[in-house]
């Protein structure tokens, strides 16, 4: 079975915001978050089963999984 990472256009605005907000005091801690979070991608997509299922998405077939990393 072939895993796919969808990451909506919202999130990914988000992500680039506080990406920017980051590097505004420290450059490379902007690239060390950048870096680990798209590691963690990846272990997401080798093992989508570590993390629950999004409570939230209605009718949830199991392909939905709810993810955090650096709250």
């Amino acid at each position: 079975m072939i895993l796919k990472l969808v990451i909506g256009l919202e999130a990914k605005n988000e992500l680039e915001n506080i990406f920017a907000y980051i590097k505004l005091t420290s450059v490379k801690n902007a690239e060390f978050f950048r870096s680990d979070l798209l590691n963690s991608f990846k272990e997401l997509i080798s093992n989508p089963d570590r993390y629950p299922l999004d409570k939230f998405k209605n009718e949830n077939d199991g392909a939905f999984r709810a993810y955090e990393h650096h709250s």
